[in-house]
């Protein structure tokens, strides 16, 4: 590729993701340059070390982050027990008021839930999902998906191929 004759708009700027594990580390990310930061509530999100915010810090977070220009990702990437899906359900109904601009799940029961909860952000799928080739990833981009995060164990040569 010769790099001379690329014009700026052919360029693709790296994205900041950032993690969140309470209001305060969002602020920072933000003020230190994040373009999306992604956070859970204290429920059905796998960050369990994480401080996770409650849903009145979730209103100011996510606020905190549109005013500056900054996306939000809404972690919900629990897989769900079936005494678990009417709770899932009632939490979804309270995430559509936050309005984040993309959700992170790994259960495709949430993805259901969250459809028929009228949520109307992106859906990226967690690496909890382990997604591994491109016949995978074709399935969840073609289920909804607008971003994968492949497993870990993928190498680089596989990303290319």
């Amino acid at each position: 590729m010769d790099l001379k004759n690329i014009n700026d708009s052919e360029i693709k700027k790296p994205l900041i993701v950032s993690p969140a594990g309470n209001l305060e580390k969002l602020k920072i990310a933000v003020k230190y340059g994040a373009d999306n930061i992604y956070f859970g509530g204290e429920e059905f999100n796998l960050r369990v070390q994480a401080d996770n915010f409650t849903f009145p810090e979730l209103l100011e977070g996510v606020k905190y982050c549109r005013e500056r220009g900054v996306k939000t990702t809404f972690l919900m990437n629990s897989f769900l027990h079936e005494n678990q899906l009417k709770e899932a359900e009632n939490y979804a109904l309270k995430l559509k008021e936050l309005g984040c601009d993309s959700v992170m799940i790994s259960d495709p029961g949430m993805l259901m839930i969250l459809k028929d909860a009228g949520i109307e952000a992106d859906f990226h799928l967690s690496t909890q999902m382990s997604t591994l080739n491109h016949r995978s990833a074709k399935f969840w981009t073609d289920a909804g998906f607008k971003r994968i995060v492949l497993a870990r164990e993928v190498t680089l040569d596989e990303i290319r191929e």
